[in-house]
């Protein structure tokens, strides 16, 4: 394992197409970080952050943020759907 692997987050291929999923139906969320604060936006689209992370670009009330995977801990789907309820990235 190199020192870059060992510093990132890995996500799991499977919640990485969990995530392309939401976002491809652009279904609300809610986003539980690391730091214990909460968004609620509708999922956008994958993107990298301006410092090369992986993220998901979420439109929230005062506009469209990228938030890197990393500082995620849970992404939960806030309507009804046959897919996705919860994706959770981190224990932590």
């Amino acid at each position: 394992m190199t020192k870059c692997q060992q510093d990132e987050t890995l996500i799991s291929c499977s919640n990485h197409d969990r995530i392309e999923l939401i976002c491809l139906y652009q279904y609300p969320i809610q986003l539980i970080l690391k730091s214990g604060a909460i968004l609620a936006g509708i999922a956008v689209d994958t993107q990298y952050t301006d410092d090369r992370k992986e993220g998901i670009k979420v439109k929230a009330e005062n506009g469209e943020k990228v938030i890197a995977l990393e500082t995620i801990s849970k992404i939960t789907v806030s309507v009804d759907n046959p897919h996705i309820t919860d994706i959770f990235l981190s224990e932590k």
